[in-house]
């Protein structure tokens, strides 16, 4: 099992091995979660067409606060990483066919160079807008 943060850094981290998974469904059910002492919330992608985790990741950061880490899991994919960063995940397992070198490249390169209309999770990324009108 191979487990990038955002830098590219392969992380393993047995501090990080206990947490909370949950899947895509679970949506309706974050306002149960106790999350304030959880340290690690895995988010499982079951396809790479499924964008409720995306969703999942950007309420766990904005709406209910969660300042641990966020970590996508299943079928991810390198095209994915930046859009995945983008709404507050921390760290990505790679479906097993996936690149580490490109995973690498991609998270060095989009996430500093991506220039995007909306404004994302992450305090370093400004919209398109926020850059020309300050």
């Amino acid at each position: 099992m191979t487990i990038l943060n955002r830098a590219g850094e392969v992380v393993i981290d047995p501090e990080h091995l206990a947490g909370l998974c949950i899947g895509s469904e679970a949506i309706d059910a974050l306002d149960e979660l106790a999350l304030e002492a959880v340290p690690l919330v895995e988010i499982t992608i079951p396809r790479f067409t499924d964008g409720r985790a995306y969703s999942i990741a950007r309420q766990l950061r904005e709406r209910y606060g969660y300042l641990g880490e966020l970590r996508a899991t299943g079928d991810v994919l390198v095209d994915q990483l930046a859009l995945l960063a983008r709404v507050g995940f921390d760290s990505f397992q790679l479906r097993e066919d996936q690149s580490l070198d490109h995973a690498r490249a991609a998270l060095s390169s989009r996430l500093a160079d991506q220039r995007v209309y909306q404004p994302g999770y992450s305090a370093h990324q400004h919209s398109i807008v926020e850059l020309r009108h300050g």
